[in-house]
Formats: C-alpha cells, structure tokens, sequence
C-alpha cells in the first residue's frame, strides 16, 4: 500500500490493484492490495481471487457494498464489479499460468493448492475462493 500512497503505484504496473471498500459494519473505508490474475487494458478490467477464501474482510465487505475505488498502474477509477462463474474462472487460472508461470507457481506451492495445471485441481480451487473483476463504472447519464 506504501508504493500506492506515495504516488508510486505506477511502479507495480498491472500486476497489483489497490482496491478501496467500505465496512459492512462500519461503513469506514478500507483498502487492499491484491494481486491481478487478468487484465484486459481494452476495457481496463482486472480480475483478482480472495485466494484466503470467501470468508475475509474486503470479500464480506465489496459483498455488502460494491466497491468504491480501483487504482491500477496509472488508472483510478470508481469501479463497477461482477463476480465471475466458476468456469469463467478456471479460464483465468489457465491464463494466468500461460502469462505468468512463475507467479502463480508460487501462490499455489505457498497456498498448498497443488499442481493448478490439473483441471480437477484448478475446479476445486476455485470452487472456495470467489473470483470478482473491477472495471471502471459507466459515466452517469446527464438529464
């Protein structure tokens, strides 16, 4: 969040997202850094995981209340956001290995999912951890 605060978010290109949310209790902002799994620049959409699952905080809170600002590489925007299917997000997966082996190489040996490559694997994963894509909301129409 640092790199994001000091005007330096550029630096993590469009492989992390600072994303902006509201309590659901609270209603006080809070923010969290994840790690984009997809990005279409075409329509400058991204897709993150709550890879700890679809129990934590910001997944519970964007949940109850969409959420309210998206920064990526140069790019700030009030975000409109959809859950993806689960095929849908096994697609990503698949991508996202081609992309970038390395990385998600790593989140799966650290996370203990095994070899994702498996499509019975890559299913059951995400079956528990929610895939959600931000891309900015449509201007209001003016009256």
């Amino acid at each position: 969040m640092l790199a994001y605060h000091h005007g330096m978010g550029w630096l993590l290109g469009h492989a992390f997202l600072l994303l902006t949310h509201r309590g659901r209790k609270t209603g006080e902002p809070h923010e969290t850094v994840a790690m984009v799994l997809r990005y279409q620049p075409e329509v400058s959409e991204a897709v993150i995981s709550s890879v700890w699952g679809p129990d934590t905080d910001w997944m519970r809170n964007i949940r109850a209340n969409p959420a309210s600002r998206v920064q990526i590489g140069k790019e700030v925007f009030t975000p409109q956001q959809r859950f993806l299917s689960e095929p849908e997000s096994v697609e990503v997966v698949a991508e996202c290995l081609d992309k970038h082996p390395w990385r998600f190489r790593v989140v799966a040996f650290v996370l203990g999912w095994g070899n994702l490559r498996v499509e019975s694997v890559a299913q059951d994963v995400v079956h528990t951890r929610p895939f959600v894509a931000f891309g900015p909301a449509p201007a209001a129409k003016a009256r």
